[in-house]
């Protein structure tokens, strides 16, 4: 839990501090004033969650990894992010999550946490990217946070690139990049010991 509890406590404060760029849905920032910037920013009222074992907690479901405490949503504080929705399963590709994320859901935040069964499967970085961008576009939100890849020992310079990928896609489309897992991966991306 304490690997996935990271993921709240980076995602938190990146939105307290403006960077995460929560905008309310329906507002606009004074003339002159920069979207994203202190003073636009807004306490978040939902979360939408899209992701694997990861963010499950390694319980099945998002449901069953929020009820059982395991799912790193569930380190979200309820004052901050009172709402938190979306789809996640064990062993999920991101062609299941396009497949599985209707379109019309809305929230103020997206998170997206995809990509590490796709390596495993031998899927290319190209085919991952347009699934996550069909993800995106299935969720109605103000401010997407795309997740990197947690480290693959077996995988891990592919995980590398995928993460490089992501932050490129990320830019491009003026969504989040966030890598909760810097301070686990050592530099050959593989797991530190102690995690």
């Amino acid at each position: 839990m304490r690997r996935f509890a990271t993921i709240g406590i980076l995602l938190l404060a990146s939105a307290s501090a403006g960077c995460a760029g929560v905008v309310a849905p329906d507002s606009s920032p004074p003339s002159g004033t920069p979207t994203g910037s202190p003073t636009s920013v807004v306490t978040p009222r939902s979360v939408f969650v899209v992701g694997d074992s990861n963010s499950t907690g390694f319980r099945g479901t998002l449901a069953e990894g929020l009820d059982a405490g395991e799912a790193w949503a569930a380190a979200l504080p309820d004052s901050f992010f009172p709402i938190v929705q979306g789809w996640a399963r064990d062993g999920a590709t991101t062609a299941d999550m396009r497949q599985a994320v209707r379109a019309g859901a809305r929230a103020d935040v997206l998170l997206i946490m995809a990509g590490t069964n796709d390596l495993i499967a031998g899927l290319a970085a190209d085919a991952i990217l347009a699934h996550v961008a069909d993800i995106a576009d299935g969720v109605e939100s103000p401010t997407v946070v795309l997740l990197a890849v947690a480290p693959l020992d077996a995988l891990a310079s592919e995980a590398a690139v995928l993460n490089d990928a992501f932050e490129s896609l990320a830019r491009e489309n003026g969504w989040d990049f966030l890598d909760p897992w810097a301070g686990m991966r050592r530099g050959d991306g593989t797991w530190i010991a102690s995690w």
